[in-house]
């Protein structure tokens, strides 16, 4: 049984690792030997939180396998979702990561869901010994902040059909791992407007 956990442990990190570099190729053994030292990795099932409102991130999640929503609840009472995260994303709340402030939101699993923990030092430390983990951060964030400005723009400049749209085109297989409910609600639309769009769509 141990040798089970640890060749899947092996894997979980190697598919990381792989990612990381795909990002930033100058990421050397020496770097992820130090990286490796620290990271944990956890189980979670559908509906289970690996981060609810108030706390204070301390491990940035990569996901292995699974489906985390991000989530606030409005003045209304009502769940708003904010961002969908899939396999090879990382679940990070980044203002309470990075300044250790309790988190305004929930993330939640909509799978069952792998995650590698890596602690808030780690990467700090990694940052001041490594070159390539540094801009490896840095591409990140850019990728990060480039998603949120599209996401602004979207609800300023495009109706629900063409938000509706663009997301089915730029994440299709997510597209079929969501309720209409969830989507919905990432969208800012009503459920019953996005009934009507898919409806008008198909007879199309």
């Amino acid at each position: 049984m141990s040798v089970t956990i640890e060749l899947n442990q092996n894997l979980i990190y190697a598919d990381y690792f792989g990612a990381m570099r795909k990002i930033c190729p100058e990421i050397s053994d020496d770097m992820l030997n130090y990286y490796e030292q620290s990271l944990t990795i956890t189980h979670l099932n559908t509906k289970e939180f690996y981060i609810s409102k108030g706390d204070i991130q301390q491990n940035a999640g990569y996901i292995y396998s699974g489906l985390i929503r991000s989530f606030y609840i409005n003045e209304n009472g009502n769940e708003v979702n904010v961002v969908f995260l899939k396999e090879q994303n990382h679940a990070v709340d980044y203002d309470s990561f990075r300044f250790q402030i309790p988190s305004k939101y929930y993330f939640q699993c909509i799978e069952p869901t792998i995650l590698i923990n890596v602690p808030f030092d780690t990467i700090r430390d990694s940052c001041n010994k490594f070159h390539s983990f540094d801009r490896y951060l840095r591409i990140l964030l850019e990728n990060e902040l480039h998603f949120k400005q599209q996401r602004i723009d979207s609800f300023i400049f495009d109706n629900a059909k063409t938000r509706y749209l663009n997301f089915i085109a730029n994440n299709e297989d997510l597209f079929r791992r969501l309720t209409l409910s969830q989507l919905s609600s990432y969208l800012g639309i009503e459920r019953q407007t996005l009934t009507r769009i898919r409806k008008e769509l198909l007879n199309k």
